[in-house]
């Protein structure tokens, strides 16, 4: 009886490990996209001038949506050329 208790705490301490190692590395590659994003958006004018007019408020849905889909492609070409 106490080896399969063990088994299941054994088992499912290996099933967190895992999961929060994952937690883990998403968080420090969603940092580091987040650093070379930065450096982008600091680096680029073209980039720089798309971020400002995605999150203005001044701007209607339809506005930030264009912006915001001109600033992700933009970015994904910038991050391509690296």
């Amino acid at each position: 009886m106490y080896n399969m208790d063990y088994t299941l705490l054994l088992f499912f301490g290996f099933v967190i490990a895992i999961f929060g190692g994952t937690i883990i590395y998403e968080k420090l590659t969603e940092r580091k996209e987040r650093k070379i994003e930065l450096k982008l958006r600091r680096s680029d004018s073209l980039l720089r001038s798309y971020y400002a007019e995605a999150t203005n408020d001044r701007n209607d849905g339809w506005w930030k949506l264009h912006y915001t889909e001109k600033y992700n492609e933009r970015l994904k070409k910038l991050k391509s050329e690296l």
